[in-house]
């Protein structure tokens, strides 16, 4: 594991979203490794926005699934994993705490 965080102020959300989208970012990094890797996870600010990257040394996504990857219902896992697709709904401008401006 190798963790690169940068200075980052807190921001407004609902830690608990984050919590289940980093977990399932996670344990997909942890299935992608087929015997040992390394997952790398690294933070830092862009102008107003908090940039989060979780890479891992898996064996990737295959070139005919990446048109689909975003698309709801859409997985390689069988049944059973359809919670993993929730990041798209748990990432959604919806899933945003109203700004206190």
């Amino acid at each position: 594991m190798v963790l690169n965080f940068g200075d980052v102020d807190p921001i407004v959300c609902y830690p608990g979203r984050l919590n289940q989208v980093f977990l399932c970012l996670m344990d997909n990094a942890i299935q992608a490794i087929e015997d040992q890797g390394q997952i790398e996870i690294s933070t830092w600010r862009d102008g107003e926005e908090l940039c989060v990257r979780i890479r891992d040394s898996g064996v990737g996504i295959p070139e005919e699934n990446l048109d689909m990857i975003f698309q709801p219902g859409f997985t390689t896992k069988g049944g059973g994993h359809w919670h993993r697709l929730g990041v798209i709904d748990l990432l959604s401008d919806r899933s945003r705490p109203p700004r206190k401006d």
